[in-house]
């Protein structure tokens, strides 16, 4: 689209004639007409004339001009030059501030997996629990502590049957619990004692969270730089 063309159609959407608009901007037909036609070019004041007299912004005016007539021709027009540049060095702020905060989100994102990595923040969570002991299944109708005493005191038969297991509670279960067991064909009891408290540590939970923020701010970087020139194209082609 031409300057000329511009105005004619926002002339004819406003329904006036040519006399008409001349009228309103103290010009003549005929120089209008060569202006429509792209055989003059307005001054600035003229220009400014028209954008009044046609109701219309200049942002709005320059609308549906690609961006090499608005640079090559319509900026020998002083109110369009001050514009472009106005826009130029808006857009280029915009695109730094594009770069810096991707750049932001890999720094920050390679941090967090650092920081969940290493335990920076959030460390290990311990939890204190208790050491249950058994030494073996007790059959049906035997002392609970059948098991108990030295080992040189007890019968061949109950030395055979000794298998230790120890169980972990976070929860004190009391001095001892009872179990009912099938082992080895044998069905009976297991009779656990307590036997050490321990202190048990366990992974902190927000580690994980902090290294899924970590990858989620790590790949939005990565997409803003690479996608960055696109951006810069579409917003020099608006």
């Amino acid at each position: 689209m031409t300057l000329g063309q511009k105005l004619k159609q926002l002339r004819l959407a406003k329904e006036m004639s040519q006399p008409e608009l001349a009228q309103q901007i103290c010009i003549e037909q005929s120089y209008l007409s060569k202006l429509e036609n792209d055989k003059a070019f307005p001054s600035d004041e003229i220009f400014s004339q028209l954008l009044i007299a046609l109701d219309i912004e200049l942002d709005d005016f320059l609308q549906g001009f690609e961006q090499s007539v608005i640079q090559t021709q319509l900026c020998k027009i002083a109110q369009i030059s001050r514009h472009q540049k106005q826009y130029e060095t808006q857009s280029v702020n915009y695109m730094l501030r594009w770069i810096m905060l991707s750049s932001l989100l890999i720094v920050l994102g390679g941090t967090a997996w650092l920081a969940g990595e290493k335990k920076w923040i959030f460390d290990k969570v311990y939890l204190s629990g208790h050491v249950y002991e058994s030494k073996g299944v007790i059959k049906v109708g035997e002392a609970l502590r059948v098991f108990s005493g030295y080992k040189g005191d007890l019968p061949d038969e109950i030395l055979a049957r000794l298998s230790f297991q120890s169980k972990k509670m976070l929860q004190h279960s009391g001095d001892y619990f009872v179990e009912e067991v099938t082992e080895n064909g044998v069905t009976g009891k297991r009779f656990y004692q307590r036997a050490r408290k321990q202190r048990t540590s366990v992974t902190n939970q927000a580690n994980n969270w902090l290294r899924v923020f970590a990858v989620f701010a790590l790949l939005s970087g990565f997409v803003g730089l690479v996608i960055e020139h696109k951006i810069r194209k579409i917003r020099t082609n608006i």
